[in-house]
């Protein structure tokens, strides 16, 4: 009797243990709802619309191979990990959460970067640093950055002969600018 008991307490031990791993292992790779894939096998089919999903660099990089256009971020930020979230009309938003805030948070609190199709994203830049209250500059690498004052915490960017538009949204307005003019904002490869 004492046999069956230790087998029959080995056994569960051991099932208990396993659980924990394989829990464990969900929650460090995210439990985003794509588990069944590998770090760094992210696809823009698996990316569900307006769903945001946490991503790893390497996600990142596969799914901005996938998607069939350039996607735009700020690089690697330490103690943030990165949300991903696509729209149907091509839009993507990459977002930087810090430790403890959950994918899809609503608030609009965080370091984020968009990246937009839209035709002549450049020189509808360009127009637009004329209007009242908008600052512009070039940036490294040729591109136009431009901000209004009044809302100085989203800065766009856009390069010739591109069409995209970038958007970099922060709640600090000088860390977004600073991030543009310093080129940290780039093209995920």
């Amino acid at each position: 009797m004492t046999g069956v008991v230790s087998t029959r307490v080995a056994v569960v031990a051991v099932a208990l243990i396993g659980f924990v791993l394989v829990a464990g292992f969900t929650l460090v790779r995210g439990g985003n709802g794509n588990d069944d894939r590998k770090p760094g096998e992210l696809t823009a089919e698996q990316v569900k619309d307006g769903k945001p999903t946490i991503a790893s660099t390497q996600d990142l990089r596969s799914f901005a191979a996938s998607v069939g256009h350039p996607v735009f971020w700020a690089g690697e930020l330490p103690n943030l990990k990165l949300e991903l979230t696509k729209s149907a009309d091509k839009k993507v938003w990459v977002r930087y959460l810090p430790a403890g805030v959950k994918v899809g948070d609503r608030q609009p609190d965080y370091l984020t970067v968009g990246t937009y199709p839209q035709a002549q994203a450049f020189a509808d830049l360009e127009k637009a640093s004329k209007r009242p209250g908008a600052v512009s500059e070039i940036v490294p690498g040729g591109g136009r950055l431009l901000y209004y004052r009044k809302n100085a915490g989203s800065v766009y960017l856009a390069y010739p002969a591109t069409d995209y538009l970038i958007e970099l949204f922060s709640p600090s307005a000088s860390q977004a600018l600073k991030l543009v003019q310093s080129g940290s904002v780039g093209q995920v490869r």
